[in-house]
């Protein structure tokens, strides 16, 4: 989810590739917003392969080696460590907004992805429901209709007589309509514990993603923004729109 969803933030924001056909947009024009979105949507189609122009992979499979995701903030007291971590499904996205507020510095971007599936290696400890639960193994985690609602609050700053923008706070929404997981060989192979444990997950599937949407949220926005920054740090302003 997380790097993958970088890529597509980011040749967003620069809304054209050299060597690539792609809408251009600039923000003088009418139908700004429009163009933005459709640009969007060309990027996720071009992601279905690889980009050697920015020297990005297809995201079809998307490989990332770590994601952390800190214990929730009631029920869910888990700590989740995913390695060798494959992302599926990002490439059928579907763009449902995309806008930017040159005035007040503002960009979004609102994407619903039909079935994110993410396979990994996973070490996790901590209880659920107050019921204590350890393990490692494969691990697979199914979402239905993610959706992504990106914030961006942008700022200018000079440099070398150029104007670039610096990401002053980034606000991340995340919602599902579902929520399917499966852990193997929880409490070292005891299938009863470990079958109980994956029953509960996903009869209590609605409970698991509040109590953990904050922290999934929060590991997202760490890993994106500083790539996010890294490249405004690249390209000046009145570049971008």
């Amino acid at each position: 989810m997380i790097a993958a969803l970088n890529i597509v933030i980011l040749l967003t924001l620069l809304c054209y590739c050299d060597g690539i056909e792609l809408t251009f947009c600039k923000s003088t024009e009418k139908d700004f917003k429009n163009c933005l979105k459709k640009s969007a949507q060309e990027i996720i189609l071009l992601s279905k392969n690889d980009i050697p122009e920015f020297d990005l992979p297809s995201l079809a499979v998307y490989k990332t080696p770590s994601v952390t995701i800190q214990a929730g903030i009631g029920a869910v007291d888990l700590v989740q460590h995913y390695k060798n971590v494959e992302i599926y499904g990002v490439t059928d996205a579907v763009v449902n907004d995309a806008y930017f507020d040159k005035d007040k510095k503002i960009f979004g971007l609102t994407l619903t992805i039909p079935k994110y599936t993410q396979k990994a290696d996973y070490t996790i400890e901590g209880k659920l429901l107050s019921v204590p639960v350890v393990g490692s193994g494969p691990s697979i985690l199914e979402f239905d209709n993610l959706q992504m609602k990106n914030v961006l609050h942008l700022e200018e700053y000079p440099r070398d007589g150029k104007t670039y923008y610096k990401v002053k706070s980034y606000d991340l929404d995340l919602s599902t309509t579902k929520l399917y997981s499966h852990f193997d060989n929880m409490f070292n192979g005891n299938k009863l514990l470990g079958d109980n444990i994956n029953k509960l997950l996903n009869d209590e599937w609605e409970v698991v993603f509040q109590d953990t949407k904050s922290a999934i949220e929060n590991a997202v926005k760490a890993i994106i923004q500083p790539y996010i920054q890294h490249f405004f740090d690249k390209v000046p302003a009145d570049e971008l729109f």
